[in-house]
């Protein structure tokens, strides 16, 4: 696995630094990458609030077969 899902399994073990990691590594690309789709930044940001709130909470598993860029893109 990589540092991402390393990142997100110390999370699932409790750490919540990891997730902060994650946050930190990603918001602003998925923020933009959004809005690419959504053409509307404040839309875009809420829905990338919305992805970490889901990622924070509901706890999907994380299996590997994707990068976890990709991963939580689906998310």
């Amino acid at each position: 696995m990589g540092n991402d899902a390393d990142r997100y399994r110390r999370f699932l073990d409790g750490d919540d630094n990891g997730l902060v990691e994650i946050i930190d590594e990603y918001h602003e690309g998925m923020s933009l990458y959004l809005n690419s789709i959504v053409n509307d930044m404040c839309l875009a940001e809420d829905i990338m609030q919305e992805t970490f709130v889901k990622l924070a909470i509901k706890k999907p598993a994380f299996r590997g077969k994707c990068s976890f860029k990709t991963w939580l893109s689906t998310i």
